[in-house]
């Protein structure tokens, strides 16, 4: 038997059934085909109410200035790491740098309650002269640059931390091997994310507590290894 909800409407309390079995199945159906080709701005509009704006040449000196030091930045030291994609955490503390070193005042943004936040999209904000910026960090290599897999992520959140019209940037750094588990930095390229396209793909998760609370009644067996 489906469940109830019982909510306040206009002082009077009405029943809104839960969907049925019959009815979520329709809805997993209907997810499976997720949707593509969803222009950026549209995604932040319907989840913000923010404006993504177009880059139209504004800073673009202190623009090339930034990608200037974070090439000589990466290249003085280089960055160790086991993978190209574990070296994003260093390649952001030198665009940051990089930023603050060409005039911008920047820094990790914040959702609307006012927290900061390392996860999730954007990684920085950025102003110059009274113009916002958004700006993703991104690495990569020569043999990932043509990859399908996924790279950009963007998630709805309750903190989301776009929280003003502005023009969202990404800024790509190209790192090569110099030796095992140590890159250096080959180019940097900005990229003007008002013209990305987005696909979304669902997925099913579970939490700890989803499998392991006895609650949940999930558990036939467990095996423990004997006390020493």
């Amino acid at each position: 038997m489906a469940a109830t909800l019982v909510v306040l409407s206009c002082g009077r309390a009405q029943e809104i059934a839960a969907p049925s079995d019959a009815e979520l199945r329709q809805r997993v159906r209907d997810l499976v085909h997720g949707m593509a080709d969803v222009p950026l701005p549209l995604i932040i509009d319907a989840l913000t109410g923010r404006e993504v704006l177009s880059w139209s040449g504004e800073d673009a000196a202190p623009l090339k200035s930034t990608a200037a030091a974070v090439l000589a930045r990466i290249n003085s030291a280089g960055i160790e790491a086991r993978r190209v994609n574990e070296a994003g955490n260093v390649v952001e503390r030198h665009v940051l740098a990089g930023l603050e070193e060409n005039g911008f005042a920047a820094g990790r943004p914040a959702g609307a309650s006012g927290r900061v936040s390392a996860a999730g999209y954007p990684d920085l904000e950025a102003t110059h002269d009274g113009r916002h910026y958004y700006v993703e960090v991104k690495s990569f290599s020569s043999s990932t640059i043509d990859s399908t897999q996924r790279t950009f992520y963007l998630s709805p959140s309750t903190d989301f931390k776009v929280t003003r019209d502005a023009v969202h940037l990404l800024i790509a750094v190209e790192l090569v091997a110099e030796q095992a588990g140590c890159y250096r930095a080959q180019s940097v390229r900005w990229l003007d994310l008002s013209r990305l396209r987005c696909d979304l793909k669902h997925e099913f998760n579970a939490s700890n507590r989803d499998l392991y609370d006895p609650a949940q009644q999930l558990e036939i067996m467990l095996i423990a290894a004997p006390e020493e």
